[in-house]
This record gives C-alpha cells, structure tokens and sequence, in this order.
C-alpha cells in the first residue's frame, strides 16, 4: 500500500468509525499529523463527529502518547486548531481530553485563528455553556478584546453572564473610551455586581461605558433613553441596587425629560426617586416636555402627583404655553378642565 493509499484508508476508517483499524494504520506508519485537503489531521475531524470523535479522540491519545503537544495544536487551512472545531460543534468530551494534553501555563482559549478569533469565542457564540464554564472557570487570564469579541456575539444572557465574570473593574475602566465595542456593552452587564457600584460617590463603570467618559451629560438610563433603547431603561430602572435617586447630574441633566414618551418609563422613574421638578438648562420640566408633544397619559400622571410644581420655563412658559404653542389642543383642554389652569398667565 502506498502512501497516498494509506492516508485515504487512515481518513476512511475515521469516517466509518473503525478505530481499529485507524490504530492498526498508525501502527503500520501511517502518521495521525498527516492532512487532508482543508489542512485537517485526525484530531481536527475527531472534534467535528459527534458520534465518534470522542471515542477515537481518546484513544489516540492512549496509544500515541509520546508525541509533541505543539502537534495537538496544528492549524487547518483556516488557521483553526482542534480546540477550535471542537468548541464550535460543543462537544465538550473533546474538548476536556485536548485540555489534558494542554500545559498548564498555557491559555488555549486564547489561541486565535486566522480571522483572530478564539475557541471561546466559537463556544460563546454557539451557546455551548458548558464549554464557556469550563473555560472562565478553570483557564484564563484572558484578553479584554476576546473577553469583548465573545460577549458582542454571544447566544445567550447565560453565556454573557459568565464571560462577565473574567472582565475586572480595571479592565473595564482602562478599555471605556478606546474599545470601539464598549459603548454596547450598556445592554448587558446584570446588575448583580461591581460594574453596578458607584465608584466614586456618583459615577458607576457603566456610566462610563455608555458614555464614553462625557459623566457630565449622561447616565445608563438617559443615554439609552436619548438612543431609543427604552425597554434597556426600562431594565436598568427595575434593578434594586439602581440608585436612580442619584442620577440627576449637577448641570441638572434628568433622565426623566428624555423619557415623557413612555409611561411606565416615566413611573418607573418617578418611583425609584427621580426628582419630577427637575429642570434642564432651559429651564424645562417633564411637564413641560410631555406638554409640548401631547403625551396626555404622561401628563396625567404627572399632574396627579401632589409634588408636582406648575413652575415656569426661563423665558416664563408654563405647561398650557408649551401645548398651545404647538398645537396640542387635547392637552389645552385638559389643563384647563382637569386642572384649572389660569388661561390668563403670560410668560
């Protein structure tokens, strides 16, 4: 038998599963490191056959035990290791045997392929949890970028929760401003943890990722409002540790004016704290705002409140101004039927 018909028997007998005969070809010379057309030896193809990579994975590494491990970790054409296919199909029984033959000093996970991506990175995105468990339990430390690269294509709240758990508060504050992915990161962080903490009497990580670093304009929740992202406000407000109380900046930026759109937003707010006076730089309220674009459930509710101040913009515009000047003649009508607005007050 030549060689070119002993490498096409070593791969039809993995094919067919006949681990005999693939041991008794090995035995004979032929080489478990020799590839096929896409750059795939043995243990590539080991880790993408479900029914029998892992029993023919595991025994190779019993009757081949003297080889390099360097070998265990060749590439394919596409620059992927075994470890790579393995955590991308999610079969973990492979995965755990490539481990044992990993040195300890070494994070394979981290290793990356030629479109820079990661094992971790093909586990996460496959929603294979207990590949990416046992990654961030028992391996690290990781990258920021891969940690990143993971949670913005992962399949499941579950995963991102766990890749959460290999970034630091000082990874996140070093990456905030330079990591053209953080910005997103808004959406995911559980609220269970540090990133939630206030940090330095009024700023948490997440202010930071949302904004960039701009503390003065912004939080979490007005920033997600700003962008139209109400059911992430609505999520963030319904967290207990979320000190909403504590989120009208000192230039009296509230995220409470952003959000006279939607009504349970505006009560999730007004429940948690947030102070319904409050004014921007223009001297405009909530009030004012819902006014101004007919929002009549919103301004029900704010007028139903008993610390609600009929106050005046700082060009003297109150409530009934901002409706009928544009337009909003149902909440006109409402003010002054409901309310008893003075239809004679002038700015």
């Amino acid at each position: 038998m030549d060689a070119v018909e002993v490498v096409t028997d070593l791969f039809s007998a993995h094919s067919s599963g006949d681990i005999d005969r693939v041991i008794s070809l090995i035995d004979a010379g032929a080489s478990p490191f020799t590839t096929n057309d896409e750059g795939n030896t043995l243990f590539h193809l080991c880790c993408t056959n479900n029914t029998d990579g892992p029993r023919i994975l595991g025994r190779l590494l019993t009757v081949i035990p003297s080889f390099s491990v360097s070998l265990l970790f060749v590439n394919n054409n596409d620059g992927n290791k075994p470890l790579h296919l393995a955590c991308s199909t999610g079969i973990i029984e492979c995965v755990q045997l490539l481990l044992s033959r990993s040195p300890a000093t070494d994070n394979i996970f981290e290793l990356t392929n030629n479109a820079g991506l990661s094992p971790l990175y093909y586990a996460s995105k496959a929603d294979h949890i207990d590949i990416v468990k046992l990654a961030v339990s028992g391996y690290g430390p990781f990258s920021i970028d891969n940690i990143i690269k993971c949670i913005d294509d992962a399949a499941s709240w579950q995963v991102i929760r766990l890749l959460l758990m290999k970034i630091t508060l000082r990874d996140m504050m070093d990456t905030c401003n330079k990591h053209k992915h953080t910005q997103y990161l808004l959406r995911l962080f559980p609220m269970d943890n540090e990133y939630f903490q206030l940090n330095d009497g009024r700023t948490t990580v997440l202010h930071l990722a949302a904004t960039s670093g701009n503390l003065e304009y912004f939080t979490t929740i007005s920033y997600s409002i700003e962008y139209g992202c109400v059911s992430i406000a609505k999520y963030l407000i319904s967290q207990p540790n979320c000190l909403c109380e504590t989120l009208t900046k000192d230039n009296n930026i509230s995220p409470l004016l952003d959000a006279v759109g939607d009504l349970s937003l505006v009560q999730g707010l007004v429940e948690r704290g947030v102070d319904v006076n409050i004014s921007n730089c223009n001297g405009s309220t909530a009030l004012h705002c819902s006014c101004r674009w007919g929002h009549l459930l919103i301004v029900e509710y704010l007028t139903s409140l008993p610390q609600i101040n009929y106050s005046k913009d700082s060009w003297g515009r109150t409530s009934i101004h901002f409706a009928a000047e544009f337009g909003q003649v149902h909440i006109v009508k409402y003010l002054v039927e409901s309310c008893n607005h003075d239809i004679n007050v002038e700015d």
